[in-house]
C-alpha cells in the first residue's frame, strides 16, 4: 500500500538479489534486451550475485526483444523446455 512513497525500498526489499543465498536450485534467467518494464541490470546483477555465490545458472539476454520475448516465444519457450529436462 505504500509503494508510491517507499518505492525504492519495497523493491529492493521483494528482488530476488538480496536472498540469492537462498537459492538451492539451478536458475535459468532469460531476459529481454530492450526491456521497459524490469532493467536488464536486474538480470545482471542477480546472475553476478549468485556466480559469486558458486550457484548455478544461465543468462540469456535476448537482442531486440522486450519483457515477454513474444518476437522468439518458440525459442524461449524451448530454452526453458530444455533447461528443465537438465534440471
Amino acid at each position: 500500500p505504500d509503494l508510491n512513497s517507499q518505492r525504492s525500498a519495497i523493491v529492493k526489499r521483494r528482488s530476488a538479489v538480496q536472498w540469492a543465498d537462498r537459492i538451492g536450485k539451478p536458475v535459468l534467467i532469460i531476459h529481454g534486451a530492450k526491456d521497459s518494464e524490469v532493467s536488464v541490470t536486474q538480470s545482471l546483477d542477480m546472475a553476478r550475485q549468485l556466480s559469486a555465490l558458486g550457484k548455478p545458472f544461465q543468462l540469456l539476454v535476448v537482442e531486440g526483444e522486450g519483457h515477454t520475448i513474444a518476437g522468439r516465444a518458440v525459442d524461449r519457450d524451448a530454452w526453458a523446455m530444455d533447461w528443465f529436462a537438465r534440471h
